[in-house]
């Protein structure tokens, strides 16, 4: 749907659905079920009489169970369509309450903020992290905090871990080899605490930054594609999750990061005007979230960014 489309335009599509039957009744092929599916309503083109012919069509047919041809001028009468439509509730409906009266309605609303940081931050961290990071990022937080055990699930895993851990001991009892695993679990453990922080960050910003787009940036006839839904959020993380892996580093994270908020916002505005308060909105929201990190503010600041769309599979081999 866009500002292009008007009644006739549907009416061709449905009459190339329809067969004659007797009289001025008519049905679809085969007398099949037809479901006619309309995606933004509200969008239709307007008239020079500021009406919306297509919104008349539906409602005529609704009203009367028929339409006149446009041409010839013909009554018929049509069976055996049902119409599913979707409209932008944000906008005025007004003139939209003489069709609405005859759709059941089921309103869809955004999910909250916090829901969403906690599907978007679970789904980064069993993909960056994996299970033994999350593993050892809960072993810590059950030693540091033994009182938050409530679980049967968490005392099960710190009993193996614990377990585990007394019998290499007792097979290894060197000194050395036991403060190199010491040393190495500790740099491994700050590394996933880096990365479950940053992961964090990422996930709050990019919500933050969709919900207020969608705030800023209302669809109309000209900018219809400015639509900052969740189908975006999942787009992004989707590609951050092909992309990287449990041994990428933060700065290629943020690299990858950056670069997906500019092919998938700033990208789809349509002038330079628009594309400035995204990226006014963009610093804001980094400065908000990475505050006092100079070196992660550098990267997500910085407009060169070289990345394609190049994939290496586990054979070596690349793929656009």
């Amino acid at each position: 749907m866009n500002r292009e489309t008007d009644g006739l335009f549907v009416y061709e599509k449905i009459d190339e659905q329809l067969q004659w039957k007797h009289s001025t009744y008519y049905t679809t092929k085969g007398n099949r079920k037809m479901f006619c599916f309309i995606d933004d309503l509200q969008l239709a083109k307007i008239d020079r009489s500021n009406c919306q012919s297509l919104v008349e069509l539906i409602r005529q047919h609704i009203d009367s169970n028929g339409l006149y041809h446009p041409q010839e001028f013909n009554w018929q009468h049509i069976d055996n369509m049902t119409y599913v439509v979707t409209i932008n509730s944000n906008q005025s409906l007004s003139k939209l309450n003489r069709l609405l009266k005859h759709f059941h309605i089921i309103e869809m609303d955004m999910s909250l903020e916090e829901d969403l940081v906690s599907i978007f931050t679970k789904l980064l961290n069993r993909h960056i992290l994996g299970d033994f990071g999350e593993n050892q990022l809960t072993l810590k937080e059950t030693t540091e905090h033994p009182g938050r055990i409530s679980t049967g699930k968490s005392s099960t895993t710190t009993t193996i871990t614990t377990t585990t851990l007394t019998t290499t001991t007792a097979v290894d009892p060197s000194s050395t080899n036991i403060a190199f695993k010491e040393k190495y679990s500790t740099q491994a453990l700050k590394r996933f605490e880096n990365l479950r922080s940053i992961l964090d960050k990422i996930v709050r910003s990019t919500v933050e930054l969709n919900n207020r787009l969608r705030d800023l940036f209302q669809p109309t006839n000209q900018r219809i594609h400015y639509v900052f839904s969740m189908k975006q959020l999942t787009q992004l993380f989707r590609n951050l999750c092909i992309s990287l892996t449990p041994e990428s580093s933060i700065d290629d994270i943020l690299h990858l990061w950056h670069h997906e908020c500019i092919w998938l916002y700033q990208a789809k505005l349509i002038d330079q005007i628009d594309q400035q308060r995204y990226q006014q909105l963009y610093l804001t929201i980094v400065k908000k979230y990475f505050t006092n990190m100079i070196n992660e503010q550098q990267i997500l600041l910085d407009d060169k960014q070289l990345f394609s769309n190049l994939q290496v599979t586990e054979s070596g081999q690349l793929n656009l």
